[in-house]
């Protein structure tokens, strides 16, 4: 096979792929209504550290969770649920990037993937929505049906010898995490 029927080919199964994710996310556009927040007795957040750098940086976020809706977590309303497995030895030993049990206890927490856009839209984020591609667990976890928002840190050129993060478009990152912290205690209100 020549070099331009390589690119070909790898342009083809690209497109193919594309094309399977606009589908499934229209269909996740129709399938169901937002979830309102509001009429919850309670909201769980699902955790899942993994491994790589998700170790070091939960707890960290949890720190912030519970600066921002300590209060909602000691009362019940909001639900800090720890899912365990997805680390990359247990995804090896059961040959899957998303092992089933890790699905099933994600599928118990709620989305909030209407929250994300409302929080980015209040601290002046124009919301970008689009498929994207990538080995992270959120594309996995939106392939199998879970809607999961990637929310911006301010990488550009992610993985290659330009790669930089501004420090601006990190704090609104931070503005927008925070935003959402604020919006979920709010749901009982």
């Amino acid at each position: 096979m020549t070099r331009e029927e390589s690119i070909a080919k790898a342009q083809q199964a690209f497109g193919e792929l594309i094309r399977q994710d606009y589908q499934r996310i229209d269909g996740m556009k129709k399938a169901q209504e937002p979830l309102d927040f509001s009429k919850l007795n309670k909201i769980i957040v699902g955790i899942l550290p993994g491994d790589g750098i998700g170790p070091v940086i939960m707890p960290l976020a949890l720190k912030v969770m519970e600066a921002l809706v300590g209060d909602e977590i000691k009362s019940g309303k909001i639900e800090i649920r720890h899912i365990e497995g997805m680390t990359i030895e247990n995804r090896v030993a059961k040959l899957n990037s998303l092992p089933e049990e890790c699905l099933e206890e994600i599928k118990q927490c709620q989305e909030a993937i209407d929250t994300v856009l409302k929080a980015m839209e209040e601290t002046g984020v124009k919301p970008k929505v689009e498929p994207i591609r990538g080995g992270t667990d959120g594309a996995q976890l939106s392939y199998r049906g879970l809607p999961c928002p990637n929310i911006f840190a301010g990488g550009v050129n992610f993985h290659g010898p330009y790669e930089f993060v501004s420090i601006q478009v990190m704090e609104k990152a931070m503005q927008v995490v925070v935003k959402i912290c604020e919006l979920t205690a709010q749901y009982n209100d």
